[in-house]
């Protein structure tokens, strides 16, 4: 993931913007999932710079998992030296509070927020 990092730290923006990123579970099943995992994918090159996967033992609620993945990866991301900026996830407001106290701008992905507006 280090050469992922290197090619979104090249790009011309970079140096002056940063990086977003977008971050979303996977569960290795529908209904109480044993592997949850959590990529975080560079917006502008759209490559994979951090996962993360946890399983029932290390974290047992499936549905909670997301929150505890993306703990772990975005700081993962950071400490590879990329300046993160903006983070798209779910709607979930313990990852935007999360997000917010990282001092970096939160924002939903484009099917949960979309889906706002059409539900309303």
């Amino acid at each position: 993931m280090k050469a992922a990092v290197d090619c979104v730290k090249a790009r011309p923006h970079y140096a002056t913007s940063g990086e977003w990123v977008i971050t979303d579970a996977r569960h290795d099943s529908t209904s109480n999932a044993y592997h949850s995992t959590v990529p975080c994918m560079a917006g502008s090159t759209r490559r994979i710079v951090g996962i993360c996967t946890l399983s029932r033992q290390e974290h047992r609620v499936a549905q909670t998992r997301e929150v505890a993945c993306t703990k772990i990866v975005l700081p993962q991301v950071i400490a590879r030296g990329l300046n993160i900026t903006e983070v798209a996830h779910d709607y979930q407001s313990t990852i935007k509070k999360y997000v917010q106290e990282l001092g970096m701008v939160n924002s939903y992905d484009t099917w949960h927020g979309m889906r706002c507006y059409v539900v309303h």
